[in-house]
């Protein structure tokens, strides 16, 4: 039986896809190029796959097998919603990550919000109260702001309401996973996609061959860098100001390369030649 629903509901919207249309239509940028963004956007594989299995705690309380997962694109912005249970927030979590990570690829920056409300969603039909109220939380979304006027800012804030249900889940798979990409300053946390390069090099042994691996994601962190600026107006003062954003955070992915690098060649030294006060100083 269809009907409203109280669920976790996220809206992510690109930003520049304006400046991306008046580029495309000058030629600057292929038509195909769109296509593959918007494509991406949507990721509608995801509520698809999880129809077959759950990929992440699959012994994750849920209510549906599907977690009611539902994903509607409409042009540069996409809709997502599922069950208000440990699975669903985990998966409404990660779905975002993954979003937010592929458009990063792509040279684009997101802005968006994570919220609960009530909603009534199917692919084709979207409406209620909480898709209101997510969209009207993601116009305004400020988090990490720099300075008092700033606004919009490049991020997908999570809610209040979302966030407590996340410190207060019983369920330790859950809350550990979706608390890997999640950042908090204070008492504001935003889906952070950089944190899969920490969980890469988290993974590596401390070797030689691991510095080559970090290496590698530095030239990646760069290539993002790079792929991010092809997009944007360095005349427009506000884009920048966003921009500055992603720049800091590959800054501080680069500088955990750096550190990670600096430990592994310690740890190549025989004992006793490495001490201590080398493994632990910055």
């Amino acid at each position: 039986m269809t009907e409203f629903k109280t669920k976790y509901i996220a809206f992510i919207d690109i930003l520049g896809f304006k400046s991306l249309i008046t580029k495309a239509e000058n030629g600057e940028v292929s038509i195909g190029e769109i296509k593959g963004i918007l494509r991406d956007l949507g990721n509608l594989k995801f509520a698809e796959e999880l129809k077959h299995y759950r990929p992440i705690c699959p012994e994750s309380e849920h209510i549906e097998t599907d977690l009611s997962f539902r994903i509607t694109q409409c042009s540069d912005s996409t809709l997502a919603s599922c069950e208000v249970s440990p699975s669903g927030l985990v998966h409404i979590i990660d779905y975002t990550k993954q979003v937010v990570f592929k458009m990063m690829k792509k040279g684009i920056m997101c802005r968006g919000y994570i919220d609960k409300g009530t909603i009534y969603h199917e692919e084709d039909y979207f409406f209620g109260t909480g898709f209101h109220r997510v969209c009207k939380k993601e116009l305004t979304a400020d988090a990490f702001k720099k300075y008092e006027e700033e606004r919009n800012t490049p991020y997908v804030k999570l809610d209040e309401r979302v966030l407590d249900d996340l410190d207060n889940c019983s369920d330790q798979c859950a809350k550990k996973i979706a608390n890997r990409f999640i950042k908090r300053i204070e008492n504001e946390a935003v889906i952070s996609p950089w944190k899969i390069f920490e969980l890469l090099m988290n993974g590596m042994a401390f070797n030689e061959e691991a510095a080559e691996g970090i290496r590698a994601i530095q030239s990646d962190v760069e290539y993002l860098r790079a792929k991010v600026r092809e997009y944007i107006s360095e005349s427009n003062i506000s884009v920048m100001a966003k921009f500055d954003h992603y720049n800091e955070e590959l800054d501080q992915v680069l500088v955990k390369c750096d550190e990670a690098i600096a430990l592994s060649q310690v740890l190549k030294q025989p004992f006793p030649a490495r001490t201590l006060s080398d493994l632990t100083k910055k």
